[in-house]
């Protein structure tokens, strides 16, 4: 049994002449740059593409109202990890939590000292496997 495709017939052959060349590559000749942008806006609308950036004062404010983390996600029109991450970084920000440098920076010698025995005793009992 061949798998090769019948040829079509005269009808869909004379279409094919009269249109021309078909897909992304015609209509990127033919068309201007303003109904290329007009033509990815409506693809974007109708939910392809990059999604849009996340309101996080939104987030903050649908949280304090109560609502739970997958009420606040579905009203954001976001993903409940996305919620989780903004209510997170909000809580950093609150708390003043800015890293290891500022951390060390509030500590004296000696307890940056201290600190960095500690770091090192444990990673060499990781390392020994104790």
């Amino acid at each position: 049994m061949s798998k090769r495709k019948p040829p079509l017939d005269e009808k869909a052959l004379a279409f094919f002449r009269r249109t021309g060349r078909i897909g992304g590559k015609r209509s990127m000749e033919t068309m201007t740059a303003v109904e290329r942008s007009e033509r990815a806006r409506r693809a974007r609308l109708a939910g392809g593409g990059r999604k849009p950036v996340v309101d996080g004062e939104k987030v903050l404010a649908l949280r304090a109202e109560g609502r739970t983390l997958k009420e606040t996600a579905k009203a954001a029109r976001c993903s409940v990890p996305t919620v989780v991450r903004i209510l997170r970084q909000a809580r950093d920000a609150r708390l003043g939590r800015k890293g290891g440098q500022a951390t060390a920076r509030n500590l004296t010698q000696k307890q940056r000292s201290e600190a960095a025995r500690k770091a090192a005793t444990t990673r060499w009992a990781k390392a020994k496997g104790v």
